[in-house]
């Protein structure tokens, strides 16, 4: 399909070039395929293909042109473009850093519906990059993420609880988020050792019957379905 000229499979076909799935991954072959749709107006490949400019991936690294994609597949609705654009304005490539602009993309993203902005902005608020510093708006932001799957922020949420910075002082539920993002985050797994080493092993056995609960909890009744991102 995607010789064809389907966008989609096009699009398609550069990811697994890129992840190596069904095939031996190619970075360059990845870039031509996303650059072929976005040329085309697919507004996930122009998103990818920036994010190979951005960062050199198959193709020489042009931070300014990156930004000129992430902008074409902004245009288009795409909610996973204003990240790249924000992280370009947080740390000036490709443009002039701005931190009000990047927080402003970061938003953006989040509010139509892009799980990785929402955690973006929770940052913002918890370091003051772009808007006033409030823990109390990056902790929503946190948990709003978690509730709907997305637990790479949990780090962030079990430092808020372990030293009860926005929120009540609680070890256990700190030793709950960092359990449930442990196997995929290895900021958590390191978190989570270290404060396992300072709790008791009955503090943690309670800590892993609170994971499974937390679990249990987002499976049923997350916010929305879980989103496709191409």
């Amino acid at each position: 399909a995607a010789s064809q000229g389907d966008l989609v499979s096009m699009n398609n076909l550069a990811r697994c070039y890129t992840q190596g799935w069904g095939t031996v991954a190619n970075p360059t072959k990845a870039a031509e395929w996303f650059k072929r749709a976005a040329l085309e107006g697919e507004p996930f490949a122009q998103n990818n293909y920036a994010s190979c400019l951005y960062s050199g991936r198959g193709v020489p690294q042009d931070h300014a042109l990156a930004v000129t994609w992430f902008l074409k597949s902004d245009a288009q609705g795409n909610m996973i473009a204003p990240v790249g654009l924000g992280i370009c304005y947080e740390t000036g490539n490709g443009v002039v850093a701005d931190a009000s602009k990047a927080f402003a993309n970061y938003k953006s993203s989040a509010e139509r519906g892009y799980l990785p902005g929402l955690i973006q902005l929770g940052r913002c608020y918890a370091n003051g990059i772009g808007v006033a510093k409030d823990v109390l708006k990056a902790i929503d932001c946190y948990k709003a993420a978690f509730r709907r799957g997305e637990y790479s922020a949990n780090a962030s949420l079990a430092y808020h609880y372990r030293y009860g910075i926005g929120v009540a002082k609680d070890e256990i539920e700190a030793y709950a988020y960092l359990s449930l993002a442990s196997d995929r985050f290895p900021e958590a797994r390191t978190e989570l050792d270290r404060l396992g080493a300072a709790l008791g092993s009955e503090q943690r056995a309670v800590g892993q019957r609170r994971a499974k609960e937390m679990h249990a909890e987002v499976e049923a009744s997350k916010e929305s379905k879980p989103l496709e991102y191409r």
